[in-house]
């Protein structure tokens, strides 16, 4: 056995041992003094070659202006994903595109693309009026039933939508025509359609949930399932901010407000919560003490209760006279009235008599409506009729099964590339690569339904629209060539769509996808950047 000195000898032997330890310090000490380098080119995208991806100039200077931008400060710590793709198969870009992200709202582009192939653009959802008891003498001596069909529209407002009381003055028309001028009965919205008892996805955040966005479609809904509150500051701080209902009216709403107003000038995070099994909702969180008011958009857990008793209104405001309140049922069949009504609980009644039917606008314009505006609740709609159409289920799980084997049957990689959570992309457990987005995109253009589906994405610039505010600096002939559908959340900023070529020729039309997650900059510049990648793709192309 060594003693010490032996192994001390061993260890640290004086032949050349100073010199190989003087080299490993100051390896060590440069790779300290050059970490935030190293940190830097282990962040930074690793770009193809230019030549790699294609031999022109145009798509040299593409690749090299894009791999710039994406070096910047703002991205480089981010996670980022770019892909762009002529449809003669030319890649014009590439980074990172097998990497799944998070798309937010850019997944509309698939739960629209999808609903137009499967159900056609001229597919309408339909609303059925019925009725229990008699009609004796021009009474209806029983309940109205508004039955819905799914149709997101009901009460809706965007733009080219019809007034809801056109549509009421339609249902009072059927009636009319049945013999009926007077119900002495009750008005009772049957929204089982979709025949889920959980219409909200469960992937999505009980912040989102209060908010409008996060309203869930049911087979009848009224003003897109919605309610606007006013608020404004309270005199002093830690006093509640004052909370006014505006429209839909609905009083028996209890309201609580639990939020604070705080002395500082941009702290706002003011949400609500509410929830089915209670007509009650109250406001958390904390709002600017002086900051000028504004209306708030918030779910409404009871819109087919709204819907009956709005038609309820009208009817007796409009000759019609009905003797009893509006009424709901749930899931299971049970009938729930105000609260406080005394018949709560009891089942639907049998032998329903038809009176007659209403449709809604085609599905391409509720698909343009859905880009255009990015609206989350008519998204969810079409992902849920899908699944009812296909799987005979509109729980959210048979949906998603039924979205994947039409993608896998348009010839996708849907385990590689495509993970749906959900149809507006609100939820954070989707999780889709820029290249199945082109592949998507590539793949809709030999449908029968392009043609739709290109009309349903907007340009940037264009007003009313999501993407109003995009591009504002760019020459409009520019950003006419660009129809793509954005996406945003915290810390997530996508495009997705396609790029004209500027000789008009269909086989250079480009198919892109740009996705940024994690990116914890300010949204304007990010924004600025994201823009910046998208304009070299069009001025190269």
């Amino acid at each position: 056995m060594r003693n010490s000195a032996q192994q001390s000898k061993r260890l640290f032997p004086r032949s050349g041992s100073i010199v190989r330890m003087r080299f490993i310090l100051t390896v060590a000490v440069a790779f300290l003094l050059t970490g935030r380098d190293a940190i830097a080119a282990m962040s930074a995208p690793a770009l193809p070659a230019a030549a790699d991806i294609g031999a022109s100039s145009g798509q040299k200077r593409a690749q090299e202006r894009v791999g710039a931008i994406l070096r910047s400060e703002e991205l480089r710590t981010g996670l980022c994903g770019v892909l762009a793709v002529r449809m003669d198969g030319d890649t014009l870009v590439n980074f990172a595109s097998g990497h799944k992200l998070v798309p937010a709202s850019t997944a509309k582009l698939i739960s629209t693309g999808l609903a137009l192939k499967v159900l056609g653009p001229d597919y309408r959802y339909g609303t059925t009026l019925k009725y229990s008891g008699t009609v004796r003498d021009s009474v209806l001596k029983g309940d109205l039933y508004i039955v819905g069909g799914g149709d997101p529209t009901t009460g809706a407002v965007f733009p080219g939508s019809r007034p809801v009381s056109e549509l009421f003055a339609q249902w009072k028309q059927i009636l009319l025509d049945a013999g009926i001028s007077s119900i002495d009965g009750r008005i009772i919205a049957d929204p089982r359609f979709f025949g889920d008892p959980a219409p909200e996805n469960p992937g999505w955040s009980l912040e989102d949930l209060g908010f409008a966005y996060g309203a869930a479609p049911r087979g009848l809904n009224f003003y897109e399932n919605s309610r606007s509150f006013y608020v404004a500051s309270a005199a002093s701080p830690l006093a509640p901010p004052v909370v006014t209902p505006k429209y839909p009216d609905y009083p028996q709403l209890d309201l609580g407000v639990s939020a604070i107003c705080t002395k500082s000038a941009t702290y706002d995070d003011l949400y609500c919560v509410n929830s089915e099994f209670a007509p009650y909702a109250e406001f958390r969180g904390a709002f600017p003490l002086g900051s000028r008011g504004y209306v708030i958009e918030c779910s409404n857990r009871f819109g087919p209760l709204t819907c009956a008793e709005y038609f309820r209104r009208y009817l007796r405001g409009n000759g019609v006279p009905v003797s009893g309140d509006a009424a709901y049922l749930d899931a299971r069949g049970y009938l729930h009235g105000s609260p406080g009504y005394a018949d709560d609980g009891l089942r639907c009644a049998s032998g329903l008599q038809t009176l007659g039917k209403t449709l809604s606008v085609p599905l391409s314009e509720i698909a343009r409506v859905t880009n255009y505006r990015s609206d989350n609740f008519f998204a969810e709609t079409l992902l849920r009729t899908l699944g009812g159409h296909l799987q005979h289920s509109c729980r959210y799980d048979s949906c998603c099964i039924a979205a994947n084997r039409q993608l896998e049957r348009m010839g996708l990689d849907v385990r590689g590339g495509c993970r749906l959570y959900d149809g507006s992309g609100l939820s954070r457990k989707n999780y889709i690569s820029p290249s199945f987005f082109v592949s998507f995109l590539k793949a809709m253009t030999h449908t029968p339904v392009f043609e739709s589906f290109y009309a349903s994405l907007p340009s940037p610039g264009m007003e009313k629209t999501s993407l109003v505010n995009r591009f504002k600096d760019s020459p409009e002939a520019l950003k006419a060539r660009i129809r793509m559908k954005s996406g945003s959340m915290n810390g997530v900023r996508c495009f997705c769509g396609y790029i004209e070529a500027s000789d008009g020729d269909p086989r250079h039309r480009v198919a892109f996808s740009v996705m940024t997650n994690n990116v914890t900059a300010p949204g304007t510049s990010v924004y600025r950047l994201i823009e910046g990648i998208i304009l070299a793709i069009v001025e190269e192309n």
